[in-house]
This record gives structure tokens, C-alpha cells and sequence, in this order.
């Protein structure tokens, strides 16, 4: 009886054992116009790709937990990769799993899908041997918590262009250092070059969102709570160059939130608009005729309370212009400009100036240098306007 029962508990060991193992697929394509197609079911699955030349695609499905196509974190050695004109699906279905691809040159679509909790997307749309990535696109959806994203395209200092990257985030605590050690923390998009767009869409509460873009006529849009509330989301981002766009909803129901940013260079463009209570706008503007417009606005049938907005215009920046609108109580308005003809209203699009309604706000304009103007309307009860202009 002891023979038999320990003859089950080594085939039961030995099936778990393999179970944990997982399968492996190896997929190495040289040529043109080449096609692979893998699907790995269970868990502990390991999918490698690699595709040269152009004009390659791939489809890869893992349904599953603890599944990894090859990690491409340090774009060296073994990588999922495809070289120009690729076109890649990924779909990933269960918990901890983890995707890396590198694709290089041009013309290259990644299209990527993560449904589940603590799973890791890591894209590089960037080079081989000098070539110039350019229309790259990365479609990146998360579905689930503790998420972490990487996007990059293009390579710091390099003549990119014409690149977009579109994410979308639905769960909490994605890219939060909350969840892991310090310094883990990663849910980034960085693009290098000339007329290339990011679109970010969150939905859920404690996300963390750190964009960068470096060159010319970019654009940045990121959207939060447009199909459902948002809060207490972390967005930071960094334009440098001229011609950029920025622009950030938190619709309603969108609380807590934070963004801090930063646009160096001429001829950029920025919007805000909030609809909720408690939400934080920190922007830095270093350049010469930059516009922007702002508006904290009521949300039916509830108005947006609490929240504070910062514009610094530092470095003695001239022909810089803001304007917005508040609906709403107890709101912060900090504007400092510092430079030459400088404006607050009335142009850009003649929101125009300050122009509040309702209780309890504040307002606080410093403008420093030669022929700045301002403009300030408000309509309702203990609010506090401070102008201070300086040659």
C-alpha cells in the first residue's frame, strides 16, 4: 500500500513539475513577406520571435498566467524583433505576464493587448545600423492593475518622425511605485523626433503617467475618466521644442488627480479642462509665443471645487498668452509671467483672461517686464483677486 500510494505522489509531482515548466516557441524568420502565427495556452509559456529584412507579420496569443514573449528591456540579445514595415499582434490573457518587442527602422505597427493584473509591456520602435525610424505606431490597451508600460520611439538626439503611440489604461495602480519597490515604477512613453502624436486614455483611480517628447510639432493628448470616473491619477509631462500641442481632459467625476509638466521652446500650444473637485495643473512654459487655454468647469449638476491650477512662465519668455474659465468654488489660480508682452486674456480664443463664477476663489497674477496685460472677471461672492505687475 505504501509502494502505491507513493508511485501517485511522483506522477502527481511530476505532472506539476512539467505544468511549471511551460512550453517554448522559438520563431526565426529571414526574408521578405513572411508570416507566423503562435498560440500558447497554460501557464509559464515562452513565445521568441525574430523577423529580418521587411514586411514580416506576426500574431501571437497567450491565454494564461506567468507567460513571456521574449523581454526587450535592454534591446540586446535575445529579443522579440522585426526589421521595417513589420506588423505585430500580441494578445496576452491572465496575470503576470510580460511582452517586449523591437522593432526597427520604419513603417512598423505593434498592436498590443495585456487583459489581466501585474503584467509588463515593454515596445522600442527605434533603429538598425543608422537607419531613421520613421510612421511607426504602437496601439498599446491594458486591462487590469499593478500594469507597467514602456513605449519608445525613436532614439534621443535622432531625426525621427511622424511616429504615434496610442495607450489606453482601464484598472488602478498601473505604472505606481505603490506597487513594487522604489524606483520600479514604470507606465512611460518617450518619443524623439518631429510631428508625432501620443494619445493616452486612463480610466481608474492611482495611475501613474510619465510622457516625454523631444523635437518639433508633436502632439500630446491625454484623457481621463472619459468612460468612467478617474482619480487620484499622477500625469508628468516633458515637451521640448517648438510647435508642440498639449492637451489633458479629466471629465467628471474626475478627483484628485495631479499634473505637473513642462513646455520648452517657441509656438507651442496647451489646454486644460477639468470636471471635478480637488485636482492639481502645475505647468512650466520656457519659449517665446506660447498660447494657452484652461477651464475648470461645472459638471451637472455638481461645480468643480478645490482645485488649483499653476502656469509659470520663467526665463523671460515674451508674447506668451493664457486664458480660462472656472464654474465652480473654491479654486486656485496662480499665473506668473515673467518677460515682455505677456498676456492673461484677451486673445487666445477669448475664454478671456479670469473669468470666474462662483464663491470662494482665489486669483494671483504676477507679470514681470515691459507692456503685460491682464484681463479678470468674476461673478460671486468672497472671491480674492491679487494683480502684481513690474517693469
Amino acid at each position: 500500500m505504501k509502494k502505491v500510494l507513493l508511485t501517485a505522489f511522483a506522477l502527481i509531482l511530476g505532472v506539476s513539475l512539467a505544468m511549471a515548466q511551460g512550453n517554448k516557441s522559438d520563431v526565426s524568420q529571414s526574408g521578405n513577406n513572411n508570416g507566423a502565427t503562435v498560440t500558447q495556452t497554460g501557464a509559464n509559456n515562452l513565445s521568441k520571435l525574430s523577423q529580418e529584412v521587411k514586411t514580416n507579420t506576426a500574431v501571437i496569443t497567450q491565454t494564461g498566467d506567468d507567460n513571456t514573449l521574449q523581454n526587450s528591456k535592454t534591446q540586446t540579445g535575445d529579443v522579440a524583433r522585426q526589421r521595417a514595415t513589420a506588423d505585430f499582434t500580441l494578445l496576452q490573457d491572465g496575470s503576470n505576464n510580460t511582452m517586449g518587442l523591437y522593432q526597427g527602422n520604419q513603417k512598423n505597427k505593434a498592436y498590443v493587448q495585456q487583459i489581466g493584473n501585474e503584467n509588463e509591456a515593454d515596445v522600442a520602435q527605434v533603429a538598425f545600423g543608422g537607419a531613421i525610424p520613421v510612421a511607426n505606431r504602437t496601439d498599446l490597451d491594458q486591462l487590469g492593475d499593478a500594469n507597467k508600460t514602456e513605449v519608445i520611439q525613436g532614439i534621443n538626439g535622432g531625426n525621427h518622425e511622424a511616429n504615434t503611440a496610442t495607450i489606453s489604461i482601464s484598472g488602478s495602480n498601473n505604472g505606481n511605485v505603490a506597487n513594487g519597490a522604489a524606483g520600479d515604477d514604470w507606465m512611460t512613453m518617450e518619443q524623439y523626433g518631429d510631428f508625432n502624436d501620443i494619445d493616452v486614455t486612463v480610466v481608474g483611480d492611482r495611475n501613474d503617467v510619465d510622457i516625454t517628447q523631444q523635437g518639433d510639432n508633436n502632439d500630446v493628448l491625454v484623457e481621463a475618466g472619459v468612460f468612467g470616473g478617474a482619480n487620484a491619477n499622477s500625469i508628468s509631462f516633458d515637451q521640448d521644442g517648438d510647435g508642440n500641442y498639449l492637451e489633458t481632459k479629466l471629465v467628471a467625476g474626475s478627483e484628485n488627480n495631479t499634473l505637473n509638466g513642462a513646455q520648452a521652446g517657441d509656438d507651442n500650444f496647451y489646454r486644460f479642462g477639468f470636471r471635478g473637485d480637488n485636482n492639481e495643473v502645475n505647468l512650466t512654459v520656457d519659449g517665446n509665443d506660447n498660447k494657452g487655454s484652461w477651464g475648470i468647469s461645472s459638471s451637472f449638476p455638481e461645480r468643480s471645487d478645490d482645485n488649483t491650477l499653476n502656469i509659470n512662465v520663467v526665463n523671460g519668455g515674451s508674447g506668451n498668452d493664457t486664458s480660462g474659465k472656472v464654474d465652480g468654488d473654491n479654486n486656485d489660480i496662480v499665473i506668473v509671467q515673467d518677460g515682455a508682452n505677456n498676456m492673461v486674456g484677451t486673445s487666445w480664443f477669448n475664454r478671456d483672461g479670469v473669468d470666474i463664477t462662483g464663491d470662494m476663489n482665489s486669483v494671483d497674477i504676477m507679470q514681470t517686464g515691459n507692456n503685460h496685460s491682464t484681463v479678470n472677471t468674476i461673478t460671486g461672492n468672497g472671491n480674492t483677486t491679487i494683480v502684481n505687475q513690474k517693469n
